[in-house]
């Protein structure tokens, strides 16, 4: 894991088609990939051009996890049942790169919430990261390259 470049950004609301999953965190790193060909067949059904993979942390007792996982989609695009059309709101963000594999995101954002309360910050609700690589397309975990994202008070 190399987390690098923390800063403080300003992001837009983003409109994404996710799922939630509720997980072992020893599994979430396996329950990822099939959750998200669901939500990537989804937005393509619906005519949508997927953009990046969004995993918004929202609950973890460092036994199980509770995740939604989802893709960037336009304004427009419409969700069902099990394929939820959500809103990650505009916020003001503790941002910092992490490149490593995936079953270190977890301590990357442990990283990134101890960087914001040194610098004084205060967390202002669940973290994200963004995937900019796409396993697929590097298949080696160790240049996998994520964003990650604390809400912080303004």
């Amino acid at each position: 894991m190399v987390l690098s470049r923390h800063e403080i950004v300003e992001v837009p609301e983003q409109v994404l088609l996710a799922v939630e999953l509720q997980v072992a965190c020893a599994d979430l790193p396996l329950k990822l990939g099939p959750a998200l060909e669901r939500v990537l067949s989804k937005a393509l059904s619906r005519g949508a051009s997927p953009g990046r993979v969004i995993v918004r942390r929202l609950a973890d007792d460092g036994q199980t996890t509770r995740v939604s996982a989802g893709i960037c989609v336009a304004e427009d695009t419409e969700g069902d049942e099990t394929v939820r059309r959500t809103l990650l709101p505009k916020a003001r963000t503790a941002r910092a790169t992490n490149v490593g594999p995936y079953d270190g995101l977890a301590e990357a954002h442990e990283e990134l919430l101890a960087w914001a309360k040194g610098q004084g910050l205060t967390p202002a609700g669940p973290p994200w990261e963004v995937h900019l690589t796409d396993p697929g397309d590097e298949p080696d975990p160790a240049r996998a390259e994520a964003q990650l994202y604390l809400p912080i008070k303004r």
